[in-house]
């Protein structure tokens, strides 16, 4: 079987371009030693993977939700909805906690992020339109078109300011704030993320890559004339 992948150069924004408020930061992991490609850290000053009135758009087996700003989450789930009994835990006292049933239009279970269920409200055309719906089990997939995977890092979270309050009074213990635990599940529009690259990495080159049909923008070492992949290609075929 073929697979098929191909890259072309993408050129950031030259001059003072507009970014999102929440965008503080960008970071590159190269996976050094891994066949891995490059992964993007956002550095947010917020949980910019969710935002008020998000509504997810039915196409097909992906659900998708957009922001105006450029960011984007989908989740892939391919069961039916329907009413279904479920349970969930409730606060009884301090320590004490019960199962109680309730109904809820919600997917089969599938077996995508260890089975968790995530609700979300419906949008589009959908006869649910406004309606929350619980995925039971839906899976992470390739990024839509015309955006691209970005983990972020919330500033904001009560576990980044515990560690800041900590390294203030310990300044050995004090890190990155890339290395601060990163969320999954962001997707960002090619023009946002060049914009946001163009103000924090602006010693890099870009590349447009496509693996199949997942495309998406890709930071290039500056001693590389290629994504990494490629790189990699490169080196194993001259050691042979």
């Amino acid at each position: 079987m073929t697979f098929h992948r191909s890259w072309r150069p993408y050129e950031l924004p030259v001059g003072p371009h507009p970014i999102p408020r929440w965008a503080k930061g960008l970071h590159v992991e190269w996976m050094d030693g891994y066949g891995n490609w490059p992964n993007l850290i956002l550095k947010a000053s917020e949980n910019v993977g969710s935002w008020p009135d998000m509504r997810f758009v039915q196409d097909g087996h992906r659900y998708m939700a957009t922001h105006a700003d450029g960011r984007a989450s989908t989740h892939y789930h391919s069961g039916r909805i329907s009413i279904t009994t479920m349970k969930r835990r409730v606060r009884t006292g301090r320590m004490e906690w019960r199962d109680e049933e309730y109904e809820a239009y919600a997917t089969t279970q599938q077996e995508g992020y260890a089975g968790r269920h995530y609700p979300i409200v419906l949008g589009g055309v959908h006869p649910l339109r406004g309606k929350e719906v619980v995925l039971r089990g839906p899976w992470h997939g390739s990024p839509p078109p015309g955006y691209s995977p970005v983990s972020f890092v919330d500033m904001s979270s009560s576990h980044v300011r515990r560690d800041l309050q900590h390294a203030a009074k310990h300044p050995r213990a004090s890190k990155p704030w890339f290395k601060h635990m990163a969320y999954f599940g962001l997707e960002i529009r090619h023009d946002v993320l060049a914009a946001i690259a163009a103000r924090y990495l602006p010693h890099l080159q870009f590349a447009l890559t496509q693996y199949e049909t997942h495309e998406q923008l890709e930071p290039m070492k500056p001693e590389w004339d290629c994504p990494k992949i490629w790189w990699l290609d490169r080196q194993r075929s001259a050691a042979a």
